[in-house]
C-alpha cells in the first residue's frame, strides 16, 4: 500500500482551490488501485490543506498522474495553491 500526502499553501480564493481539487479528485477516486482520499483544512491557517489518499500499490499512483487526463485536470490547481506531496509507506502502525 502507498499514501500520498500533500500540503497545498492556498495562494488563491480558497473556494475555487476546493472546487477545482475536487475536480482532480473525482478523476483519481475513478483509477484502479485507489482506495481511499480525505482532505483537512488548519484550524489555525485555513490557507493549509493536506489531502491524503490510500492507493494499493505506488505504481497505480504513478500511472494516474502520467495520465493526460490528470495532467489537463490538475491545470485548474495552477496559481491557486504551492504543493507539496509525495507517496509514504507506513512502517508502524500503532
Amino acid at each position: 500500500m502507498a499514501t500520498l500526502i500533500n500540503k497545498f499553501t492556498v495562494v488563491g480564493d480558497v473556494e475555487t482551490f476546493r472546487k477545482a481539487l475536487a475536480h482532480v479528485s473525482e478523476y483519481m477516486q475513478a483509477q484502479p488501485g485507489f482506495i481511499s482520499h480525505e482532505l483537512y483544512q488548519s484550524l489555525s491557517k485555513p490557507e493549509i490543506f493536506v489531502e491524503t489518499a490510500t492507493w494499493d500499490h505506488a505504481d497505480s499512483h504513478k500511472k494516474a498522474v502520467s495520465s493526460d487526463e490528470f495532467r489537463t485536470r490538475v491545470k485548474g490547481l495552477a496559481g491557486l495553491a504551492k504543493p507539496d506531496a509525495d507517496l509514504y509507506r507506513s512502517v508502524d502502525d500503532h
